[in-house]
This record gives structure tokens, sequence and C-alpha cells, in this order.
């Protein structure tokens, strides 16, 4: 069943797993926008249609599943879909500068962009990006979905080129793609859900002086200062589009969307935490260099400047982060932590992992913490027992409403409506980084779905 909106999502997707004769009925809209009348409704007019589908099992017809864009169409040899020293495409101009607008507006003509000046990934800057990382061009690092595209280091690389990137940026590259089709990251869920979801990576140890990312003033907006992160993150939204097949209505299903989509990369400002940095919590050592992913779907200020302690700080951070949305916690504990009943599957998912939002403190607040002789997992414990929603508002979500609460979880189930409910499944759910400059100026990262935080290591790339 196929609504009208998402058709040519379909065909690309039973490309790319193989099975372009799928029966398949349109119906005019999504059954989850839809009361039930409508659902059912739907569902009566579409019975004929299932009927000759499976009878006569139409197979698609492939030219509508070739290329992100209806119009115009690449040609045979685009490198998206074959290595680029297999075919080279040329942009000839009487002026070099006629060529490389030529190259932008048919790329982007194509899907193959992002919507920014893509850097032309000739011969040449394919090899010299390639000079970052002594790994083969033809490794294959990953099959990253949606379309199960073979991320071959080559490929990575000439993404890493359009993106604007520098060799010494490749292995944080090459990295934060081995993070992402971890099972724990949930890459199907980020890459195609119709919410704005985007990987949040950071990055940790010597690298990051190595290669200039930012960690202080800014390190998540646009600048100079934060060229670095911006490259990395962009030329990983360029491989989930290029490599993994997410082009906006094809793989990509984002309703509204999100400008965190173009790119969300800091690095953890070690230097001036009072703590561990993050992946030594992890188990690496200070001296490994490391880059974490976080499926998120969004950003949230968190605004405490006439906060002075940590009771101060965190009441802030409490009362700003309990919504009901699926970004605050309706994946969590409203839900079940027992494998052995059934809403277990609808709190943890697939990966068996739980919702890990992301608390981002600037220096003075971490300091705060800190001289208070608060550790990280203080803070995760205060915010465990006071980020919570009642069982009576939890019900009046849809979600619980309709059976009157027989999906939750059993030790809920009989609970007083007064009970309060954390909005994650643990304390150490909550990821914690010590970012940005000057100010109490907090943050906090909804994740989307249930999806964990993975990190991987950059010197095994470099």
């Amino acid at each position: 069943m196929v609504s009208l909106g998402f058709r040519r999502d379909f065909w690309a997707a039973a490309r790319s797993y193989g099975i372009i004769d799928l029966p398949q009925v349109n119906v005019p809209r999504e059954f989850t926008s839809c009361s039930d009348e409508d659902v059912r409704k739907q569902a009566a007019d579409a019975v004929e249609d299932i009927i000759k589908s499976l009878a006569t099992r139409v197979r698609l017809q492939p030219e509508k599943i070739v290329t992100p864009l209806e119009t115009p169409q690449p040609p045979a040899g685009c490198p998206a879909a074959l290595p680029v020293s297999a075919n080279v495409i040329e942009f000839r101009a009487s002026r070099y500068e006629e060529a490389y607008d030529e190259f932008n507006r048919r790329f982007l003509d194509w899907g193959l962009g992002d919507g920014f000046p893509l850097v032309p990934p000739t011969r040449e800057k394919v090899d010299w990006m390639l000079t970052g990382t002594h790994h083969s061009p033809e490794e294959v690092v990953a099959e990253i979905d949606p379309a199960m595209g073979r991320a071959t280091v080559e490929k990575i690389a000439i993404n890493a080129v359009m993106a604007g990137a520098q060799p010494e940026y490749l292995p944080v590259i090459l990295g934060a793609v081995e993070a992402i089709v971890d099972p724990r990251f949930e890459l199907m869920k980020c890459a195609m859900s119709t919410g704005p979801y985007t990987p949040f990576l950071w990055v940790n140890g010597p690298v990051v002086n190595e290669i200039g990312v930012n960690y202080g003033r800014g390190c998540l907006g646009p600048g100079a200062q934060s060229k670095v992160n911006i490259a990395i993150g962009r030329a990983l939204r360029l491989i989930m589009m290029n490599i993994g097949g997410a082009y906006v209505g094809i793989g990509d299903l984002d309703t509204i969307g999100s400008a965190h989509k173009f790119s969300m990369v800091v690095a953890e400002n070690e230097q001036e935490s009072p703590w561990a940095p993050y992946h030594v919590d992890k188990g690496f050592k200070a001296e490994e260099s490391t880059v974490t992913a976080l499926c998120v779907v969004g950003q949230t200020e968190i605004h405490a400047l006439d906060s002075n302690t940590p009771e101060e700080l965190l009441f802030t951070y409490v009362h700003t982060i309990c919504g009901i949305g699926d970004g605050s916690g309706m994946f969590g504990s409203p839900l079940s932590t027992d494998p052995a009943e059934d809403s277990f599957r609808r709190s943890m998912g697939p990966t068996r992992y739980g919702h890990e939002p992301v608390l981002l403190l600037p220096p003075s607040a971490a300091q705060t913490f800190a001289a208070a002789g608060w550790t990280k997992n203080d803070i995760r414990a205060y915010l465990f027992e006071n980020a919570w929603i009642t069982k009576g508002l939890w019900m009046e979500h849809p979600k619980f409403k309709l059976d009157e609460g027989r999906n939750m979880a059993a030790k809920w189930r009989d609970a007083p409506l007064d009970a309060k409910i954390p909005i994650v499944l643990f304390p150490e759910a909550y990821q914690i980084l010590v970012v940005g400059g000057p100010a109490n100026k907090m943050s906090y990262c909804p994740v989307g779905g249930s999806c964990a935080a993975v990190t991987k290591s950059v010197d095994n790339w470099r």
C-alpha cells in the first residue's frame, strides 16, 4: 500500500532491495495522517486494485527509479552509480569558471548535491584526498542504507572532495561512516524517516587540535572557526545521499526538514572540561582519537544565565526537556525494559538500545558542577529522578489512550495517575558533552527513536 506522496520512494526502495516486481497499490493519503474512518474507506476502495496487482504482478518501469530528480536524467556513466575511475563526466567551456558553474548546475539538477556549491571531484582532487588514509581506494567501508550503496574509500573520498574537506579530515569521515552503519545507530530511521533526524558527530582526542575541529564559541554554527566541522558534516550528508541513496523524496522522506541536516559536528572542549573526556569514559585512551555518532532530531537552547548552582542549572534543564513529543522520551520509560513484554520492542527498538539524549554543557556550567563536587553520573542521577512526566499525562497521549494503557509496561499499568515516569529508560542514557565558549547557554539534543551513541576509532583510518 503506497500513498501518492511516497511513490518515488517506493520505486527506489523496490530497486534497492531487488524486488521491482513487487505488487503495489496506491492510496490517496498516508494512513498515519488519517482517522480510522478514512483508513477503512481507503482500504475498502483499494480492494479491487489489490486483487488486480496480486494477479498480474506488473513490473515497475525502471526509468522511474534511476535518478533522484525526474528531469533531466544523468548520463549512463554518472559517478553516483559507478566508480569515478570507470566513467568520467566532462564539463567543457572556454573558461574554467564556466565549466565549474556548469558542473555545479548539472549536479544539482541531477540531485547529487546538498544545495551549496560543490568542489569538482577531479581525478587529481580525489587522489589528493586519498593521501589522508593508508587504506586502499577499493576497500569497502560499509553498505549504506537505504539503497545499500557500497561505500568504498574512494567513493567516500569523492564526496569529501565535493564537500570541501581536506585529506587530513578523511580519517574522521571514514570513522563517522563506520559509526552510522553500526546497528546501534539505526541508520534506516535517521536516513529515511519523515522526521528531521540527522547524524550528530562529536570528535575527541589529539585529532581535534591536529585538524582544527572547533570545540569553542559557535562550534555548531557558521564561520571560519567551524570550517572543519562544517566540511566533515557536509561530507557525511553527501555520502548518505550519493552512496546511501537518502535523497529528499527518495529514501529521505523528511516532512519539514532541518538546517541541522546540512552539518552537525563538534569537538569536545577537553581543555576546559573538569572531567575525563567522553571517549575515555567509553574505554578509549586519552591519546587515542575517536568520532561518535548519534541520530538526533535537533537542538534546544537551555537558557540558564542566572543559575549559579548545580540544582539551579538542572532545574532549567528538567523543565525544558520534559515535553511529551517523541523526541523527548516517547520511546522511553512508559514502555518496557523487559524483553518478555510485548512493549519492549516498542520501547527499545530493533537494536535493543534506549533513547540517549545529549546534554551540551559549556565549560562554565561544567565547572560549576565540578566545583560543587558533582560528577557526570551525579548529573545523570539527578535528571533521571527529576525529569519525569506523570502517568496521567502519558495516558492522555493517543499512543496509550486508545487502548487505555494496556501497551504500557507492566510496572506502570497499575500505578496511580500521579506516578512519576522518567523520560529515559536508565540514568546512563544521558550523554554529556562539554562544548562551547563563555556563558551558561546550554543545549539539549533529543534523539531520533531508540538509537544509541556509537564511538569509533579515527586512528584506524589514518
